[in-house]
């Protein structure tokens, strides 16, 4: 018997074709087991195949399979701005014994790396940065998420544009990382963690960069670099959300289009006591927001947020509520002769949205019996 189709090093989701069997004379009967990245058993499961005409089987429907395995930990763990860096095993593998007659056939292996887009490489052979940006404009308060696939001879450095007194400087130093081969390198910083890591004023700093590099023969190579454009205009409205991009790992975007919020009452009802009654009323509110003009990257970047998993929303590097993603307007001719803008509308995820705030009392520098709130408009 002979397995076909296996792709050595590891496969992306959306990649991966069938398994093939050849030269089967009699039913198979396959014992799979998933793995995680530590080779602890996730599920079992057995399937009988019977073979064509050619004596060939065809295993369809791996990928599904591991697809589901892959979600991997939740945003709330990976988020995580002033961490720095972080190793994820974000792989699962299938292992397949073979039985044909009763008895050990053969074995095979296939590792899945999450990916909800077809890519038409392979991780083994991706040594750039798990993102579709290589130029991101940020705010200040706006935290940077970035990842890559581990390797031993990866290097990462951090390069700055800063001002000195009127002068336009660079710095760069060399990122810590570790040597965890078929790991995903996740990397989180806020300004005030790269202004700690570069020496430089957060407030000085124009722009920075990561530069992915392979060290051999004491010479550095670039493989590829994503670079940070520090926006400081003051946006009226600025939304910003944390999602888990078509790799599986955690990306930023910020809308800064206008907010519009749609307000709807959702009622429950039940028979209680032979009548029919309300039991509950829940006021839904809708946000509406605009993406400013973007281009196709932040295009496709929106796209991932609608299909990821969870999505939050953030502020000033704190998780503020996770929200569902429930309507997208997109409109858009090609080839475009417009600036190209989305509109999303999404949710609050908890069923519960309002919450109670009260202000507290204050009674000031007030004396007597009335405060400054007495209307005495009577006189």
């Amino acid at each position: 018997m002979i397995v076909t189709g296996l792709i050595e090093g590891g496969v992306f989701c959306q990649d991966m074709g069938d398994v093939v069997l050849t030269g089967v004379y009699a039913p198979v009967n396959i014992n799979f087991q998933i793995l995680d990245h530590q080779n602890n058993v996730l599920s079992t499961l057995s399937e009988s195949y019977y073979p064509d005409n050619n004596n060939k089987v065809f295993i369809s429907g791996l990928s599904e399979l591991a697809d589901t395995y892959l979600q991997g930990e939740s945003l709330q763990t990976l988020f995580n701005p002033t961490s720095g860096f972080g190793a994820k095993g974000m792989f699962v593998t299938i292992h397949a014994d073979l039985y044909q007659d009763e008895q050990l056939a053969g074995t095979f292996e296939q590792i899945f790396y999450q990916c909800n887009s077809r890519t038409k490489i392979f991780p083994s052979s991706y040594p750039y940065f798990l993102s579709r940006f290589r130029n991101r404009t940020i705010y200040p308060d706006q935290p940077v998420s970035f990842s890559f696939f581990m390797d031993r001879d990866t290097v990462l450095f951090c390069k700055a544009i800063y001002n000195d007194g009127g002068t336009v400087r660079e710095t760069s130093t060399q990122v810590a990382t570790a040597s965890l081969p078929g790991y995903t390198a996740i990397m989180q910083y806020s300004l005030t963690e790269i202004s700690s890591l570069l020496q430089v004023p957060a407030d000085d700093i124009i722009e920075f960069q990561f530069q992915l590099c392979t060290l051999e023969n004491e010479t550095y190579t670039t493989i590829d670099v994503i670079k940070f454009v520090i926006d400081r205009n003051v946006t009226m409205e600025r939304t910003m959300l944390l999602f888990k991009n078509t790799f599986g790992v955690p990306e930023i975007i910020a809308l800064t289009g206008q907010n519009k919020r749609t307000s709807s009452l959702v009622g429950t009802y039940a028979w209680m006591q032979r009548k029919y009654r309300k039991v509950s009323t829940d006021l839904t509110e809708l946000h509406t927001i605009c993406s400013g003009w973007i281009d196709k990257n932040t295009l496709e970047s929106i796209r991932d947020a609608i299909k990821s998993s969870e999505v939050f929303v953030i502020e000033n590097s704190n998780l503020v509520e996770q929200v569902t993603i429930t309507d997208i307007d997109l409109d858009y001719e090609t080839p475009r002769t417009a600036p190209l803008a989305a509109y999303i509308t999404y949710r609050v995820a908890d069923r519960v949205q309002e919450t109670f705030a009260r202000e507290v009392y204050d009674s000031g520098d007030e004396e007597g019996i009335f405060d400054h709130t007495f209307d005495d408009s009577f006189e």
